[in-house]
């Protein structure tokens, strides 16, 4: 049943909107032939870019006229979701839309008539926003967008929208490299997924777009004989080929790594649980049920035997860690329920400074943390430090040692 059958509207133009459109969903499209398919392809197509136009227009007037105040509703936008059945914010982000599109009659007009699509128009609204700048401009700029449109195939209408605005710039501070809006923010979220946000000058893009592209490429010859249920998604084939770039300039001469680029802390408790979800919780030797809990999880920040996290203290849920597990150096730490370490890691001399595997312990002792309480330093800045300096007879033992970064190791000198 359809949303709109207890409605039906009055007014010629409406009616006869909806009699065509009615007349084109019985067309019998699996009968026509390539040409006539085609042809309603296309058609269809710029139909719905001038509905966009027509529907911009109409929420302008309904707007002026103060609709939904009228019909008892704050706002249009939870008047029309409320009409239609839709989403609020939905409609909320289309009358934006139609508010920014009144600004530019002439390119209000060419939506209209088919002329620029909404493609066009959010390029051009993604241009302002990160330019507020060349707003006044782009109302004297309404023929050049719909002459270029008319011309030009998208990508070639936006390099040619950006040749426009770069006449605007005659001295180049917009573009400037060293400008602040350029560069790269990393957040981590409390899931433990990392967002990164990007921003470069045109060189120093094309440099980044031609390295990942070209490693895109490689990925993508290499699935040539892969099932399609078995190959990259588009976005999971640039961030393989991104980590694949970062991997080969973190790697030394000789093929190693400096350090591990992953570091995982899993109990065995939490190994053994996650090996039984993944052999379906059947023990392989009696194939019989395994003693296990599939509802219960037991991971615990609280809890030793709940640990599973990266090195700098991230935790991380047991099936994205399956895969590491399984092809991963495995290195034993035994922690006591305070936390503690309670075996070095190997019987070896002592040095003057810890050792790789003392390194490792501590880092998973602190998760990864600055040993000065409400320090955030990243974990690349942490350095092994000698609670009782090594000066002052302070031995290099895991009870001795903790990380700390490298502006309060320096600080901290030679002191107790």
């Amino acid at each position: 049943m359809s949303i709109f059958e207890d409605h039906t509207p009055s007014h010629p133009a409406l009616v006869e909107f909806r009699s065509g459109l009615d007349a084109i969903g019985e067309v019998p499209l699996s009968a026509l032939d390539v040409e006539d398919l085609n042809e309603f392809l296309i058609e269809g197509y710029r139909a719905q870019q001038q509905i966009k136009g027509v529907l911009a227009k109409i929420v302008h007037e309904a707007m002026n006229q103060q609709l939904a105040k009228r019909h008892g509703e704050h706002s249009l936008s939870v008047h029309i979701a409320g009409q239609v059945h839709g989403n609020s914010k939905r409609v909320a982000s289309e009358l934006a839309f139609a508010r920014w599109l009144h600004r530019f009659p002439d390119l209000h007009i060419a939506l209209i008539a088919g002329h620029v699509t909404v493609a066009h128009l959010n390029e051009l609204r993604t241009l302002e926003n990160k330019h507020p700048k060349a707003s006044a401009h782009m109302e004297r700029a309404q023929d050049f967008f719909v002459d270029a449109a008319a011309k030009l195939q998208f990508p070639q209408w936006v390099n040619a929208v950006g040749y426009w605005f770069k006449t605007l710039d005659p001295d180049g501070k917009l573009d400037d490299p060293s400008d602040p809006k350029y560069g790269t923010v990393i957040r981590q979220l409390p899931s433990g997924d990392v967002i990164v946000e990007m921003r470069m000058d045109p060189v120093t893009g094309e440099a980044y777009l031609t390295a990942v592209e070209a490693e895109e490429q490689k990925i993508f010859e290499a699935e040539a004989d892969l099932e399609p249920e078995d190959k990259l998604s588009p976005k999971q084939r640039t961030q393989t080929a991104i980590m694949r770039l970062i991997a080969q300039g973190f790697q030394k001469a000789d093929g190693s790594f400096p350090e591990p680029m992953v570091q995982l802390v899993m109990s065995e408790k939490v190994a053994e649980d996650l090996l039984a979800r993944a052999m379906g919780c059947v023990d392989p030797d009696t194939d019989g049920p395994m003693d296990f809990d599939p509802f219960d999880l037991p991971i615990n920040y609280d809890d030793v035997d709940g640990r599973c996290e990266t090195i700098r203290g991230t935790p991380v849920h047991p099936m994205h860690a399956l895969i590491p597990l399984l092809i991963a150096k495995m290195r034993r730490l035994v922690i006591d329920e305070y936390n503690q370490a309670t075996e070095e890691p190997d019987n070896v001399p002592e040095f003057r400074f810890f050792n790789k595997k003392q390194r490792q312990v501590l880092l998973a002792l602190a998760r990864g943390k600055c040993g000065i309480a409400g320090c955030n330093n990243p974990y690349v800045w942490l350095q092994m430090d000698h609670i009782q300096p090594h000066s002052k007879s302070g031995r290099t033992l895991l009870p001795n040692g903790q990380p700390l970064c490298q502006p309060h190791n320096k600080a901290k000198g030679d002191r107790e």
